[in-house]
């Protein structure tokens, strides 16, 4: 292999792993949540999985439009255009604010009407509502930090945000059991807690990174304390073309789990456990082609601000085959210890069984899946994300769901095969949705 060959690949991995111990801490606040919060009640729990599936599809379209930063600040990284990385960076926080006054707005709404719906438990609701209350105002922190991490990550600098990640969980984990079981002078609040120290946290680790970015030497060009009140609708336009399609895609994902799970709850407690556990670990080997993913962009935008076509081509498929490596890897381990993997989440023989058959499919997609997050990274470096827009809407809502509802839910074709059958849409809707990415790059590439 030639020897740039090889150092780009140390520099792939360099970038990633950062990204992935970022990750993991980021999926384990989750975890620990859930953990703090089985000994104190099951309602909270009840009512933090609720809040959580509306608060995370609106936040996370909301920082997929914020991710359009990473192809634009690493194109103008490239082109050693720091004047006009700094000049997005302070529309990027004029928009972060806007952002976040319509994302309080709309969770607010939300809030006030969940005490009002129909069979829903009075006690359930009101937690539900109270926490979502209170975690919107980890809205304007929570954009923020994006902001700061994809000037970082655009400059091809992701060691802040790994170190900040893991000072920030050190500090959750006492600050959730004082909010959750109280301590001295602060009172059990129970799943609210949960709420309050998300609120804290996001808060501590954006100021913490606007810190280091401030003072470190290699930001010196960028001069990102220096804030302007004057809005640029040219630049804001910008970031909002390219991130609109990105927030979309994202949002697209997220509600498509999230109706999945809604459609298995009325085939009892042992599909919906065996759904959940196959879920949260592909969520986990999901990381690593995430991060390759987040890395890819960075380096295409970078090649490209700094006219290196050639390099961005050759990245695109040097990345596609690692991803392809790592997807097959992640295959045969699976397959090989999906019973092992599952007696961690569940000792229930008959979940064991269901979920592990889930976990099976999920194995099956590894392959598709880390293409399709791979080639949606290329995809942004070339700043094309409407096609990511397109290709994710027709493959998971028009093709996936509609299939995977087809083989769970009725007699059609096969008898009905229950959460399995959403499963086999998954793989079909990722099989689609990788060709076609790979397809509209070969496409851009020739042009």
């Amino acid at each position: 292999m030639h020897t740039k060959t090889i150092l780009e690949i140390k520099k792939i991995f360099i970038l990633a792993i950062p990204i992935i111990f970022a990750q993991v801490i980021q999926i384990s606040i989750s975890f620990i949540n859930n953990v703090m919060l089985g000994y104190f009640s099951n309602i909270d729990v009840a009512a933090i999985a609720i809040s959580t599936s509306i608060w995370s599809p609106i936040i996370l379209f909301f920082h997929g439009i914020i991710l359009s930063l990473i192809p634009i600040i690493s194109q103008l990284y490239g082109s050693s255009k720091y004047i006009c990385i700094k000049k997005h960076i302070q529309q990027a926080y004029l928009l972060s604010i806007l952002l976040s006054i319509i994302v309080i707005l709309i969770i607010y709404i939300i809030s006030i009407f969940i005490p009002y719906l129909p069979h829903i438990n009075a006690l359930l609701a009101s937690k539900v509502s109270l926490f979502l209350k209170i975690i919107v105002w980890s809205t304007p922190a929570y954009l923020l930090l994006q902001v700061l991490r994809c000037l970082s990550e655009g400059l091809l600098y992701t060691i802040p945000i790994m170190i900040i990640s893991f000072i920030s969980i050190l500090f959750y984990i006492p600050l959730n059991y004082i909010f959750i079981y109280g301590c001295h002078y602060f009172p059990k609040a129970g799943g609210l807690g949960c709420g309050l120290s998300m609120v804290v946290i996001n808060w501590i680790m954006c100021i913490m990174v606007f810190l280091w970015i401030s003072y470190s030497q290699y930001f010196k060009n960028i001069h990102i304390t220096h804030i302007c009140i004057k809005p640029n609708y040219k630049i804001i336009k910008n970031i909002l073309v390219l991130g609109l399609p990105i927030g979309f895609s994202i949002f697209f994902e997220v509600t498509l789990f999230t109706i999945v799970s809604l459609l298995i709850y009325p085939m009892g407690i042992e599909n919906i456990i065996s759904h959940q556990i196959a879920l949260n670990f592909s969520s986990f080997i999901y990381i690593m082609a995430f991060s390759l993913s987040k890395v890819v962009t960075m380096r295409i935008g970078y090649f490209l601000g700094s006219n290196q076509k050639l390099l961005a081509y050759k990245i695109s498929w040097i990345v596609i085959f690692i991803g392809i490596i790592i997807g097959f890897l992640n295959s045969i381990f699976t397959i090989l210890f999906r019973k092992n993997i599952v007696s961690l989440y569940n000792n229930n023989e008959n979940i064991i069984y269901l979920a592990s058959k889930l976990i099976f499919l999920a194995a099956l997609y590894q392959i598709p899946d880390a293409i399709q997050v791979i080639s949606s990274g290329i995809l942004k470096g070339y700043k094309d994300t409407i096609s990511i827009f397109y290709i994710t809407f027709i493959s998971y809502w028009l093709i996936g769901l509609p299939i995977g509802f087809i083989f769970a839910k009725t007699n059609y074709i096969f008898n009905a095969m229950g959460p399995a059958g959403f499963w086999m849409g998954f793989i079909i809707a990722l099989t689609i949705s990788s060709s076609s990415m790979v397809y509209r790059i070969i496409k851009i590439q020739k042009n």
